[in-house]
């Protein structure tokens, strides 16, 4: 120190005069120097801020696979929507680099719970073709009108029918089709007794299979008329029937996981240890769904129902195999059976 230059501290913040102690109290400074003082501004971060679609979905990947995350079931279920939308625009995307998206796709695939269920890349062909199967089988359901056979003005008048039922102008039913259409009495109640079409055999009419005539109630009768004839569980035909066939099923169970598998492994040894620890849950998973199906359709014909509709038999299907692979993955089966058979056949 020269005397001349004191050091800057709270109580002289401008260093021009002598202090009693940089330890002690100090003294206060005048009120002129308090009120010319400058006091840093703090910046403000908040707002909204561009990013990319990688980066976002990096981002919902790492927030999804965080363990002390707090966010409501809402959030988590619009947050794997979102990321589930950016990965199918990352995978067309022309300059996203091979390795970045792998890595993107492996954290995805490393969310706890849902990760290897909804962006594996192994189980994602045979979730789309279930999901797919359920959204055709409900297409196909066609308004109960469409499946009478009847001529195309029959069915205009029966429906004209209904529709004034109960006006002023509206017609007995002897009267307005004169035999056309039968009447006849069913537990005291009267119903139009109407032959249906070859194709009405693969649906389930008014909760029938395999009937030659709809007995449709004269009394609410638009309302019956207008409700949709859903397949039954037998009632694929062509291409439905064949994605919902236990061929292709099984094929997309295991066959991108053994392609995975394989491309990934340097010898026909290390492709059969991996497949020994992936391939038992996905089998599991294929033969625990049928088993539901079959177990769903059973107990609807026993219980009175009869054939279960083909779009509910799906679900069953889809939600027990899932539901059976998170379970055998979460309390890690997958590794004990595995372990086993590699230890069994000594790969």
């Amino acid at each position: 120190m020269d005397g001349k230059i004191w050091p800057c501290t709270a109580a002289n913040p401008r260093g021009l005069r002598r202090q009693p102690g940089l330890l002690g109290t100090g003294t206060l400074p005048f009120p002129s120097e308090i009120a010319s003082r400058s006091f840093p501004i703090m910046e403000n971060f908040a707002g909204y801020y561009a990013t990319s679609d990688y980066n976002a979905a990096m981002f919902l990947a790492y927030e999804l696979s965080a363990p002390d995350a707090e966010m409501t079931s809402v959030e988590a279920q619009e947050s794997v929507h979102l990321l589930c939308t950016l990965l199918k625009r990352l995978r067309a995307a022309p300059n996203i680099p091979v390795e970045a998206f792998k890595k993107l796709q492996q954290m995805a695939e490393a969310i706890p719970q849902i990760g290897p269920l909804l962006f594996s890349p192994t189980s994602l062909p045979g979730t789309l073709l279930a999901i797919g199967t359920i959204i055709a089988a409900a297409a196909q359901s066609k308004a109960l009108v469409d499946l009478l056979d009847l001529s195309a003005a029959d069915k205009k008048k029966l429906v004209q029918w209904a529709n004034s039922r109960g006006s002023a102008s509206s017609q007995s039913a002897k009267k307005a089709f004169r035999g056309r259409v039968k009447l006849i009495r069913v537990a005291g109640q009267l119903h139009f007794e109407v032959p249906v079409t070859a194709q009405a055999q693969s649906y389930r009419v008014l909760g029938q299979v395999g009937q030659q005539f709809a007995h449709i109630p004269a009394f609410g009768t638009k309302g019956v008329l207008d409700s949709r004839a859903m397949l039954h569980a037998n009632g694929a035909s062509r291409g439905l029937k064949l994605m919902t066939g236990g061929t292709v099923g099984s094929v997309l169970a295991v066959g991108p996981q053994a392609y995975f598998d394989y491309s990934s492994s340097s010898t026909m040894g290390e492709f059969f240890k991996k497949s020994a620890y992936s391939q038992p849950t996905n089998v599991a998973a294929l033969v625990g769904g049928a088993l539901a199906s079959a177990s769903f359709t059973f107990v609807c014909v026993v219980a009175g129902f009869g054939t279960a509709p083909l779009v509910l038999v799906l679900g069953v299907g889809l939600i027990a195999g899932a539901g059976l692979q998170y379970l055998i993955q979460h309390k890690g089966a997958d590794r004990a059976v595995g372990n086993h058979i590699v230890k069994e056949f000594g790969l």
